[in-house]
């Protein structure tokens, strides 16, 4: 829009309505000071009377120069910047404002006139009365018996348009628009090119967003940017996700710390969760994450890698190369062997008196791991008065009950006893 002193015809021009004249039109002051004049069938398209009694004196609103008089006063018009309802083409995108919310769908201004927005040509989202929403031209008819023209509209078209501007896979840079809760889930409603809004759930977002969103701090009109995942033309939806962003942002990393590794590099790194069968553990503090079998973790004998080492540790490890993609560690090449040589030369006898028990019965619990069986809880068992009756089977270095392998020869047996349980 032109705001300097000189207006000429075919500019754009901000102007205040000094005077109203039913038979003639409004005055209007333009931004040099000078007047100038808009006249009744320059007002609106049609009930250019109505219309001019809804202006007041005091009202600013745009209005386009259409003619220059020989005494150098402007005429000025307010419906060249409307839609005229008679020549509304099809495909025609316009920006509107909903007057009513209809059980049917919603009644929109476009200009001076009405257009309907029919519910089947609407998203499943709220909509509220003086909202602005952008919609296309899908219909125009004009009907004889009401003199008028007919403009039907939708938004879900828009849909459609986006999904042909757009690759799948592509990037977008949206606004959030509000948050959406109910008892069961927690969605974003994003605005897409300014023309669409989509509800994209709460699992689709990635930190720090997710809890932004569930703490409801995200601002409205802050940018956020998604991934265009898919659409799906029967249902007119468009797939919005954060979630591929940090994948692809995250192989970037780990491919970098690839490129910088060579087998049997050593790090720090930090342990982050474990499970029976390996650690996690974030590699040079770089957030970027490897794995640890636990035959890795120590040169002893590993059932259970939380034995080991647990979450928060600083660890020592080498860089092993990889596995299905995966960065793998080794830290056993930093942990003393926790027994003397000599132990190991022991008959199992001389090695349970080095525990103080001159039994090899025991009972205890079996557990399965891997398709394999183990006993644990091992307590010393014999007859009632016996010195050693009811000792639990403790490793005298590390203070944890110690765990049996179980014989192959007795893994039919031990199969049928957990059954029977």
């Amino acid at each position: 829009m032109t705001t300097y002193n000189n207006p000429s015809v075919g500019d754009i021009i901000r102007v205040k309505i000094t005077s109203i004249k039913p038979d003639l039109g409004a005055f209007a002051k333009m931004p040099n000071g000078v007047d100038g004049l808009i006249r009744l069938h320059d007002i609106s398209w049609s009930n250019q009377s109505v219309t001019l009694s809804s202006l007041s004196e005091g009202d600013v609103l745009d209005v386009k120069v259409i003619k220059e008089l020989p005494d150098g006063k402007l005429n000025l018009s307010r419906k060249n910047l409307l839609p005229n309802p008679r020549t509304v083409e099809k495909g025609t995108i316009y920006k509107v404002i909903i007057k009513s919310v209809e059980s049917f769908g919603l009644i929109v201004n476009l200009g001076d006139s009405t257009a309907l927005v029919h519910v089947s040509e609407l998203p499943t989202i709220e909509y509220k009365e003086g909202e602005e929403i952008t919609c296309v031209v899908i219909d125009n008819n004009y009907d004889p018996e009401k003199h008028r023209n007919k403009i039907s509209m939708s938004v879900l078209a828009l849909h459609d348009y986006f999904a042909k501007v757009h690759s799948e896979n592509e990037r977008v840079k949206c606004l959030f628009k509000g948050i959406i809760k109910n008892e069961n889930s927690t969605s974003a409603l994003i605005e897409a090119d300014g023309l669409i809004k989509v509800i994209v759930p709460l699992k689709r977002f990635v930190e720090p967003y997710k809890t932004r969103l569930l703490n409801n701090e995200i601002e409205t009109d802050e940018e956020l940017e998604f991934v265009f995942i898919k659409y799906n033309e029967k249902l007119k939806d468009v797939v919005l996700d954060m979630r591929p962003i940090e994948a692809e942002e995250k192989k970037a990393r780990v491919d970098w710390l690839r490129s910088q590794l060579n087998k049997g590099d050593i790090i720090d790194a930090i342990v982050k969760n474990i499970n029976n069968k390996f650690a996690t553990i974030d590699i040079g503090n770089t957030g970027i994450l490897g794995s640890i079998y636990r035959d890795e973790l120590s040169p002893n004998k590993v059932i259970r890698a939380s034995d080991e080492v647990f979450p928060g540790e600083h660890v020592r490890v080498a860089y092993m190369g990889e596995d299905n993609g995966q960065l793998i560690f080794s830290r056993k090449f930093f942990v003393e062997d926790k027994y003397e040589e000599s132990l190991y030369e022991l008959s199992l006898t001389d090695l349970l008196a080095t525990m103080g028990l001159t039994t090899n019965r025991f009972i205890g619990k079996v557990i399965e791991i891997n398709s394999k069986y183990f006993f644990t809880n091992l307590m010393s068992t014999g007859d009632v008065k016996e010195e050693n009756n009811g000792k639990l089977l403790v490793d005298p270095i590390n203070g944890k009950c110690l765990i049996a392998i179980v014989d192959n020869r007795l893994r039919n047996f031990l199969f049928l006893v957990i059954i029977m349980r």
